[in-house]
């Protein structure tokens, strides 16, 4: 049997970090672009500060979800899912309880509620990539000749 390139839960968690994080940051540089012109130094300055911030969350879920992979699916993704999760409602809520004129409140709570749509796929895709196969509780039908 052919092993996989990338074996452990946390591997695998901060594998899709890195790729969550990317997108992010392709994200909010497009969002920067349409409203600025052209900056190369803010997809830079975000994954940059992006990955300090979402490789050991992503190795952590990673980790979390190799422990919980006999767990029910929806019990997995709640667990896994909550944790990259809070600290996006968190700058929410921040960002609501600070801001009191309301169009300049959706305009910065606008890219930060988009985040929240990468991260949740990776999350899922993260879920089934580590989950544990489980042999079926009823055996497979014979047909008989």
């Amino acid at each position: 049997m052919k092993r996989p390139l990338v074996s452990s839960g946390a591997a695998k968690g901060t594998l899709l970090a890195a790729a969550n994080v990317i997108v992010i940051a392709l994200g909010f540089s497009t969002l920067r672009l349409m409203v600025y012109g052209p900056m190369l130094g803010s997809f830079l300055i975000i994954a940059i500060g992006g990955m300090v911030i979402g490789l050991p969350i992503g190795l952590g879920v990673g980790a979390l979800a190799e422990r919980l992979s006999s767990a029910r699916r929806s019990v997995r993704l709640a667990a896994l899912g909550s944790i990259p999760l809070v600290p996006m409602v968190v700058v929410t809520v921040l960002i609501v309880a600070g801001t009191r004129n309301t169009e300049l409140m959706l305009v910065q709570l606008y890219p930060v509620l988009l985040a929240c749509v990468p991260t949740l796929i990776s999350v899922a895709i993260l879920e089934k990539w580590t989950r544990r196969e489980v042999d079926p509780q009823v055996p497979a039908a014979r047909a008989r000749a």
